[in-house]
């Protein structure tokens, strides 16, 4: 997969990330491996959350559609730790409203989140 980076980097409402998740492989791979948790954290508010996606023209392409539209969707982001090991972020719900929300059934954890973690968690 060839990486691109997005050139133009913005400050995206944090609220329309929802609920930040990591998933468990990826939280054990941290535990043993304490030095890439400040690297972790600063692909998800440094680059993700600024609009900055490696993955690709497309994927790069589909986000700035999701963004722009503010109706709900998913961003996609992919990063290469200091380790070699890759991850990908992945917030769901991006801008969804609380009014396109069935909250007395659901949570907003449920229709908006971001998980952290490893492609094959996916």
């Amino acid at each position: 997969m060839t990486t691109t980076t997005q050139p133009n980097q913005v400050n995206l409402p944090e609220e329309n990330f929802g609920k930040v998740l990591l998933s468990a492989p990826l939280s054990f791979y941290m535990d043993r491996k304490p030095e890439i948790v400040a690297e972790v954290f600063n692909y998800l508010e440094q680059h993700f959350m600024k609009g900055i996606f490696n993955g690709g023209r497309d994927n790069i392409m589909l986000n700035k559609q999701t963004i722009d539209k503010e109706d709900g969707g998913n961003l996609y982001g992919w990063y290469t730790l200091s380790t070699g090991r890759k991850i990908m972020i992945k917030c769901v719900g991006y801008g969804l409203k609380e009014n396109q929300m069935d909250l007395e059934q659901f949570t907003k954890a449920d229709y908006n989140n971001t998980m952290i973690m490893f492609p094959s968690d996916d």
